[in-house]
């Protein structure tokens, strides 16, 4: 009989069995729930997309159309020649319209961003909504609910509202407003475009209007004051006359010495008649009413020769408080008239930096809707579906790889 080793018996017993769990092939049930909830996930995340998409866009959503309109600030032509101002100032003004000083060109620009900046604003959205009716128009109920103005919206809300659809740019190397405007129906896009740009008309009116106001108001002042002191010298001209009681004084003593002319004319033909007749007969009889006659002469002579170079009431002394009177009246008028040029000078300077608002491009009406973009917007959904299924797989996968 043989025995066992009892060595051997004590490393039978160290000695550890460790078993591998075997793998098991899924079976075609857990096959089948897979391929059905991959399918499920497929359609949620590639078809349902796709199909709210074609719903929304050929059934639901309202066409947008737009009108595009280029306005710019421009100077007059005639204004300074195109080449003075140096090299930069030519090539701006040829920009800004042609033949403005860097001045000029430099309000231009100014204002082009004052007429962006105006279009903007809430002033711009009153003036809109008041003459087309923007808040009522955008809030009609044809317009599908995501574009829908609320008929409850505020001012801010509609305001906010009318930014999303007047759209505004100014360029300032081409010196031109890029203006495009967006509504639910073309007559109300061609509507908001050209309002807007009458009042961007109206704005650079009222612009050229004060700077006419400051520029030319130290003429203007002028001008009233030199008027005001020919009106007072022309009026103390005429109290002067009607106190006197002469038109022109210079033409009465024309009038008075021709008469004393012809008085002492006849006076000298009166002595040479006397003297003729008292030599052929001294005591001869008309010679006593000769006399008379010639005394009576005499007489009329110095009386006419006292008022007109006497003391008191003396025609001289009117001739000179009325040359006196004329020629501050005729200076008053100089100066008047110049102050009148002046203004008329500057009247022109202020034509020749007379802003005005051209449409390079006037607003028309749309031939077809800008929005939506059905197709186009239909393969970006169509895209996004598949990064975002792609996404979710690999994301599914590396999951399941690392569970396994």
């Amino acid at each position: 009989m043989m025995l066992d080793n009892p060595r051997n018996n004590d490393e039978s017993q160290e000695i550890e069995i460790h078993a591998v769990r075997p793998y098991v092939p899924p079976t075609y049930e857990k096959k089948r729930q897979e391929k059905k909830w991959s399918l499920i996930f497929s359609a949620i995340i590639l078809i349902l997309p796709s199909l709210i998409g074609v719903l929304y866009l050929f059934a639901v959503s309202s066409r947008i159309y737009a009108t595009d309109s280029i306005v710019m600030v421009r100077v007059p032509i005639f204004g300074q020649p195109s080449g003075s101002g140096g090299g930069g100032g030519g090539g701006m003004a040829a920009l800004m319209g042609g033949g403005g000083s860097a001045s000029t060109t430099t309000r231009a620009m100014d204002e082009s961003y004052a007429v962006v900046q105006y279009i903007q604003s809430e002033e711009a959205f009153r003036q809109i909504d008041k003459e087309v009716n923007f808040r009522k128009s955008m809030s009609n109920g044809n317009i599908d609910l995501f574009h829908r103005l609320s008929r409850n919206a505020d001012f801010l809300t509609s305001y906010h509202y009318y930014l999303e659809h007047v759209h505004v740019y100014y360029d300032d190397f081409q010196g031109q407003i890029l203006l495009s405007t967006y509504a639910f129906t073309p007559q109300m896009a061609l509507a908001i475009a050209t309002a807007l740009t009458h009042a961007s008309e109206n704005l650079v009116n009222r612009f050229n209007a004060q700077a006419a106001k400051d520029y030319l108001a130290v003429a203007q002042q002028q001008v009233d004051e030199k008027k005001a002191e020919w009106n007072h010298a022309s009026e103390a001209l005429m109290n002067f006359r009607l106190a006197n009681g002469v038109i022109d004084p210079g033409v009465s003593s024309a009038s008075y010495t021709s008469v004393i002319m012809s008085l002492i004319g006849q006076a000298a033909s009166l002595r040479a008649q006397i003297s003729a007749i008292t030599k052929r007969d001294g005591n001869n009889a008309q010679v006593g009413p000769l006399r008379n006659q010639l005394d009576a002469l005499e007489q009329e002579i110095d009386r006419q020769q006292t008022r007109l170079t006497g003391h008191n009431d003396a025609l001289a002394r009117t001739m000179a408080g009325y040359s006196t009177l004329t020629t501050t009246q005729s200076i008053a008028q100089q100066e008047y008239v110049t102050a009148l040029s002046t203004l008329n000078a500057e009247l022109f300077a202020v034509k020749r930096q007379m802003l005005y608002l051209v449409d390079i491009v006037p607003p028309r009406l749309p031939d077809d809707a800008e929005y939506p973009r059905r197709w186009k917007d239909l393969a970006i959904i169509f895209v996004l579906s598949i990064c975002a299924w792609l996404s979710v797989r690999i994301v599914v996968a590396a999951l399941k790889d690392h569970l396994t």
